[in-house]
């Protein structure tokens, strides 16, 4: 978790420097600092529920009822 986040700001740091030194609008620095802070945020986010939710779980949740549907007409 530690890792991620000094990757991040490693990221976040190298973006910095490179808008900086280029001269970009401030409308770049939100768009792309923006960008870096929801990725990091939504990441956390996956790492903390990953082991309540999967992606089977989202399957069956969608295709439960097509399926029971298909049972029932056999």
């Amino acid at each position: 978790m530690i890792i991620i986040m000094i990757l991040y700001a490693i990221v976040l740091y190298i973006e910095w420097r490179y808008l900086t030194h280029h001269g970009r609008k401030r409308r770049t620095f939100f768009i792309v600092i923006g960008y870096a802070a929801a990725s990091w945020v939504c990441f956390e986010i996956l790492y903390y529920i990953r082991e309540q939710w999967r992606l089977k779980d989202l399957i069956e949740t969608v295709f439960g009822p097509v399926q029971s549907l298909l049972k029932i007409n056999e």
